[in-house]
């Protein structure tokens, strides 16, 4: 079974999964990824849609909660940039 997500509220957090498992962990990364990218890029977040107003088809959809720690997508600092010098020969 194909599970695909999407998050009404929020722009480019889509993502999808083979089993009901991997798509639940996947739309968290998603939703944490997206998040992350709107704050260090300072985009707004979006308010959270009533459940009840989300239309599904409930024959083959279904609305779960997913929780996200920001704190494992939010970069703290600014990476470095690093210049290597590779051997030849």
């Amino acid at each position: 079974m194909r599970i695909n997500n999407y998050f009404p509220d929020v722009d480019g957090a889509t993502t999808q999964g083979n089993l009901l498992e991997e798509g639940m962990e996947t739309a968290s990364d998603a939703l944490g990824i997206q998040l992350a990218w709107n704050i260090e890029n300072e985009r707004f977040l979006p308010s959270p849609s009533e459940i009840k107003g989300i239309p599904i088809d409930s024959d083959r959809q279904f609305i779960p909660l997913i929780s996200v720690d920001l704190s494992d997508y939010l970069q703290e600092e600014k990476p470095d940039k690093k210049t290597i010098k590779v051997p030849t020969g």
